[in-house]
């Protein structure tokens, strides 16, 4: 996702905004742009998909989400200090929310000023600042979704919020605004009967969708190497587990 948007941010000097949301599922992105483009006499929103690093958590898809950093990034994890997530010649953990802000300002040279909570832009009365790149960082379906409040809910509240955003940032001279995320996942709590064994080996980070570590075993998890380090992932096949 990083690399698409500095590509398209590098394409044209004009104000630019990017809305970076936390675990923003691709079928929501789907309604979300149909939302925009009613009622407009031409297309003005389109969806398109990327790669989300395995496995899927906010420490790494955030990384990957930043313009220009996927290449350079140097993974790691450890059972009791949780993901490392390194870039050449950037000292500090991009798993971390903080250090992502200071990457933004130090090497990308985004003003502090110009990163925003998207909950804050959201409110009525907000001045969105004025710049030639500005970022906005929500979490509402990452949080919301764990408490199962979406499940209950739906997700209209948000996408209403995120169109008012988008309309916000046109209206301030924001002529391109790009929605990206770090990960999306399909929710879902499994049955006793549907629930399969946990992977066996040097586990370093587990969770419900996936098993982290080095000389994993499984009989059915999908196997995959994790970019920038020498571990390996370990996915369940089924969404349902």
């Amino acid at each position: 996702a990083g690399e698409a948007l500095r590509i398209q941010i590098e394409e044209k000097k004009d104000k630019a905004a990017v809305i970076i949301v936390d675990a923003f599922r691709f079928e929501l992105g789907k309604r979300l742009v149909e939302l925009i483009n009613e009622g407009q006499t031409s297309t003005v929103a389109m969806v398109r998909p990327c790669r989300a690093p395995l496995p899927t958590t906010t420490e790494l898809g955030m990384a990957y989400a930043l313009p220009g950093l996927a290449p350079d990034l140097r993974i790691s994890v450890d059972p009791q200090k949780g993901w490392a997530v390194f870039a050449e010649g950037f000292d500090q953990n991009l798993s971390l929310a903080e250090s992502r802000r200071k990457w933004l300002t130090k090497v990308l040279g985004v003003k502090p000023s110009h990163i925003l909570a998207a909950e804050d832009a959201g409110k009525t009365g907000f001045k969105v600042p004025d710049g030639k790149l500005i970022f906005l960082f929500g979490d509402e379906f990452d949080t919301q979704g764990h408490d199962g409040e979406l499940a209950l809910s739906g997700a209209e509240v948000y996408l209403d919020r995120y169109i008012n955003i988008i309309r916000k940032l046109r209206d301030s001279g924001y002529g391109r605004i790009f929605l990206t995320t770090d990960h999306g996942y399909f929710h879902y709590m499994p049955g006793d009967h549907e629930v399969i064994e946990k992977p066996e080996g040097n586990i370093r980070w587990i969770t419900r969708r996936a098993a982290v570590g080095k000389d994993l075993k499984h009989k059915t998890a999908l196997r995959t190497a994790i970019a920038g380090s020498d571990l390996e992932c370990l996915t369940p096949r089924s969404i349902n587990t």
